[in-house]
């Protein structure tokens, strides 16, 4: 092998390691475009979180809010419960009067109609007689 096969192989093999550090340089290029796109993508995580806290904070008011409403519901419903029940026995109380005074303005009715049917029947027995 002669110098000029020597230098030429020398040159091919110089432009083979250009030609890959070239491919190198693309690929460090392109991993840094990575990593930028993978820092933004971080910030733009870290801004979500941020607001996903903000929202979780949010959420924990409301339920605490909620929860103070059904409590005050609760309270509403009971006081209303018992308030119906004494309407209840009111109503079923002065019912019952009200039955019991129909039952006395009619027992001496009936005492009165007794005494009509027992004057009547008398008085079938004595016409029956004669």
């Amino acid at each position: 092998m002669n110098q000029e096969d020597v230098l030429t192989k020398i040159l091919t093999k110089l432009d083979t390691i250009e030609s890959d550090m070239a491919n190198v340089k693309n690929d460090i290029v392109g991993m840094k475009d990575d990593i930028v796109g993978m820092k933004d993508d971080i910030v733009s995580m870290k801004d979500d979180i941020v607001s996903m806290k903000d929202d979780i904070v949010s959420l924990k008011t409301d339920m605490s809010e909620v929860k103070e409403d059904v409590q005050s519901t609760r309270q509403i419903v009971a006081r209303m419960e018992v308030e119906h029940g004494k309407k209840l026995d009111v109503l079923f109380d002065a019912d019952i009067r009200d039955h019991e005074k129909i039952v006395e303005d009619i027992l001496p009715r009936l005492d009165k109609h007794d005494q009509q049917i027992d004057t009547l029947e008398q008085h079938v027995v004595s016409l029956k007689r004669a």
